[in-house]
């Protein structure tokens, strides 16, 4: 069955060859549930590039492939981090790239189908991809236990509960007095707003200085990375946490296990892969796009800040 697949794939991957210099990778064509990997649709030209591409939003439909190659079931790939794509020159070469942040929640053979796409108004074609999904290995020495072990017992019936309390009432009204010193002395404690407002007001100032110095006449990389370096900063202050020397996709993960904004989450990835792509793929956006980005970065600044004296 695997063959066949296989066989398929190469055949697509044959015929679309031929036609535009379209390419569609993946960073982890083997992995296991849950686990995350970047999908890259990139078109080459020597000519300038007018592209029309419809992004998905939620999940990017996908085929099973393990059932051969008569019928496939519908796959769906949850999309971790939305669509994003940008245009820049290398050499002579035009090349337009977008990306997928994805993941899969069912063991399979994924064939990803081709994923269409108009230039000058003319529909082409992305190769086909194929990637494996499995479930986690078991661990053989781990001990297997039935699934009733694994709820927790019935309360005590309340008449036992009742007699508890009568027994030790004076211990629970102690431990209630004490619980109720701490919650205060927390909160006089507890940082002022003026802290908060402080580090805002702090990275604003930064992320104004280097806008107005306007190093990326002189050198992009520099500027992309110290407005990388800003934001990574100022979510370190804010948030108690260690994430200077963290690459892209560790972040992803560190932000999931946070009480982060989804919307929040997702414009701070972008923000530092849209870095990450000018430092290691080349990509030379323009001017106003630098201020967009630069304008993104004030924003999320402002909404975390914002979010977090709402709470308080």
């Amino acid at each position: 069955m695997k063959k066949e697949v296989l066989s398929l794939v190469f055949l697509a991957l044959a015929f679309f060859s031929l036609g535009q210099k379209l390419n569609l990778t993946v960073d982890e064509p083997i992995l296991q549930i849950g686990e995350p990997f970047t999908m890259t649709l990139s078109i080459v030209s020597q000519e300038k590039l007018e592209v029309t591409y419809e992004a998905h939003s939620s999940v990017f439909p996908a085929k099973d492939g393990t059932r051969g190659t008569d019928e496939k079931r519908e796959y769906e790939l949850e999309i971790l981090v939305p669509f994003s794509d940008t245009v820049y020159q290398d050499g002579l070469d035009y090349i337009w790239k977008g990306q997928y942040v994805l993941t899969g929640w069912d063991s399979s053979f994924v064939v990803i189908p081709p994923e269409e796409i108009l230039i000058e108004d003319s529909l082409h074609f992305f190769p086909v991809q194929l990637i494996e999904i499995s479930s986690p290995e078991t661990n053989s020495n781990q001990p297997i236990y039935d699934i009733d072990e694994l709820f927790t017992e019935v309360p005590p019936p309340t008449p036992k509960f009742i007699a508890f309390l009568k027994k030790n009432w004076g211990w629970i009204v102690l431990f209630a007095t004490l619980l109720v010193v701490l919650l205060l002395k927390y909160k006089k404690k507890k940082p002022e707003k003026v802290s908060v407002e402080n580090l805002k007001e702090k990275i604003l100032k930064q992320i104004d200085a280097l806008e107005a110095s306007e190093t990326y006449r002189v050198d992009l990389k520099e500027y992309y990375f110290d407005l990388s370096l800003i934001l990574r900063r100022f979510l370190s202050e804010h948030y108690q946490i260690s994430i200077l020397e963290k690459t892209t996709s560790e972040l992803e993960h560190i932000f999931s296990q946070m009480n982060l904004d989804k919307t929040n989450r997702a414009l701070i990835l972008q923000l530092l892969m849209q870095s990450d792509m000018v430092k290691f793929a080349k990509s030379k956006p323009s001017v106003d796009e630098i201020k967009r980005v630069t304008n993104e970065a004030r924003k999320v600044v402002v909404q975390i800040s914002e979010n977090n004296e709402k709470n308080e």
